[in-house]
């Protein structure tokens, strides 16, 4: 899954994902090669978490984009929450896409500790 800008007729350029069924209207101008900005990709992201009611979400891309960007810099802030993006923000991660089972009670830092040792 990932982010490209789209300008559906008459209307201004957006984001969307790569699977939104605007991409198989032919009046829809697609530029795949299109490299969002981290405000443009936070502002997705919270914007989706809203569509999808899930309000515990919204505002906390632009935190984790803020803290990002205070500690590794905009660029890798930005390749961060777009590799997010693929996870359709946090609101859209699971347990299942990090190789866990059913919830994120089995996940602990020695998990990730013994995957980056390995």
């Amino acid at each position: 899954m990932y982010l490209v800008r789209i300008k559906p007729e008459e209307e201004d350029w957006t984001l969307v994902y790569n699977d939104d069924s605007l991409l198989r209207d032919t009046t829809t101008v697609v530029d795949y090669a299109y490299k969002p900005s981290l405000e443009e990709i936070v502002d997705f992201l919270d914007h989706q978490a809203e569509d999808e009611n899930h309000h515990d979400f919204v505002g906390k891309h632009k935190a984790l984009a803020a803290l990002l960007c205070t500690l590794e810099g905009r660029e890798r802030a930005t390749e961060i929450l777009t590799l997010l993006a693929e996870y359709k923000g946090l609101d859209g991660m699971s347990p299942q896409d990090f190789g866990l089972k059913n919830d994120w009670s089995t996940w602990s830092l020695e998990i990730e500790e013994n995957n980056e040792n390995s």
